[in-house]
């Protein structure tokens, strides 16, 4: 591909690395998480190479004039919405000389910003494999705010942290 253009593929696989709650510690999964990987990392130092809830909860702030004092957002945020908001914010067109007008995957977090009004309507979407003959499925939970979709958990239930059932 030419003039800088590129095409993300998609992962033929993804691996959730089994992970539990560690025990004894009252912060929850989400904070106590032990996960099972190829790694010398140790509890508490997450990797994020895994869809668990543990490694897809993250703390996300931002400060300055174009941003709301002391809110707090419950609405999904994502590293992808990074750039369309500073972009919106600057008043910038990142789709200006780029292949086709190409669009990223983020939105604007428009709720977070000074006069951006209501947070977005959120749904919420479970999906899942058929089950294996020995009762292995995967399931991906995730929310939507518009378009842009938030994993919130993936793997095989009861051994991935944040992956429930249906």
């Amino acid at each position: 591909m030419g003039n800088g253009a590129s095409v993300t593929t998609f992962p033929s696989i993804v691996v959730a690395f089994r992970s539990f709650e560690a025990k004894g510690c009252k912060l929850g999964p989400e904070l106590c998480a032990v996960e099972i990987a190829d790694t010398s990392l140790m509890t508490g130092q997450g990797m994020h190479g895994s869809p668990s809830r543990a490694e897809t909860r993250n703390f996300m702030a931002a400060i300055g004039p174009d941003f709301k004092s002391h809110f707090v957002d419950n609405t999904p945020i994502g590293n992808t919405d990074i750039a369309p908001t500073l972009a919106h914010i600057l008043g910038v067109d990142l789709t200006k000389g780029t292949p086709g007008g190409a669009t990223l995957s983020g939105r604007v977090i428009e709720e977070a910003l000074v006069g951006g009004g209501k947070a977005p309507i959120v749904s919420k979407k479970m999906q899942s494999s058929l089950a294996a003959p020995n009762g292995f499925k995967t399931v991906v939970d995730e929310q939507l705010v518009g378009n842009t979709i938030y994993i919130d958990a993936a793997g095989m239930p009861g051994r991935v942290v944040g992956v429930k059932e249906k």
